[in-house]
């Protein structure tokens, strides 16, 4: 901890709105309530500064600060939710669930300790994660309307240039029996 955080000080020293700064696990390493409070402090420095930082944290306390802050949006890498393995998917102004206790019962934690660990999460936390879980189902379905909708605009395309050419055609046609005519009406 004392060590990211002397680098976090240095950084703030040196950087500028030209520079690109990446912080990995923000806030962490140590008590987690002043932790998240550093994180918080140390984003909102760079948004006064309008350094551009990409910051990763764990910490619930920061990804509420970011989806509440102008200049900050959250984002979050997208877990499978049967497999637990990353999709590589970036999704924005979400942050990210956390599937520890799923993870922690895959690997086989005694089943006994995994639900002792529910009980003790606090409402608040199981009523975000069941909203995160909301959105992730409502962004998927959302995803396969737009690629539905992708698809008919495509075949939607292929059948107006399909239909133009066969017009184009019949106004060949047409000309072409205009002049016969015309020429058998002259005979």
């Amino acid at each position: 901890f004392s060590s990211h955080l002397g680098a976090v000080a240095e950084i703030l020293e040196r950087a500028t709105l030209h520079s690109l700064v990446l912080l990995d696990e923000l806030g962490t390493g140590t008590d987690p309530e002043e932790g998240s409070a550093l994180a918080r402090a140390v984003m909102a420095e760079f948004v006064r500064r309008d350094v551009p930082v990409v910051a990763t944290t764990h910490h619930r306390a920061v990804a509420e600060y970011a989806g509440l802050t102008d200049g900050i949006e959250n984002a979050s890498m997208e877990l499978d939710p049967a497999t637990h393995l990353p999709t590589y998917h970036l999704v924005m102004g979400v942050p990210g669930r956390s599937y520890a206790l799923a993870i922690a019962r895959h690997l086989g934690l005694p089943e006994r300790v995994v639900e002792q660990a529910e009980a003790l999460v606090g409402s608040e936390h199981r009523d975000a994660e069941r909203l995160l879980s909301q959105l992730q189902q409502e962004r998927k379905k959302l995803a396969e309307v737009a690629s539905e909708a992708e698809r008919e605009r495509s075949s939607a395309e292929r059948l107006r240039r399909e239909l133009e050419g066969r017009l184009a055609d019949i106004g060949r046609r047409q000309d072409e029996m205009i002049d016969e005519t015309q020429r058998e009406l002259r005979r």
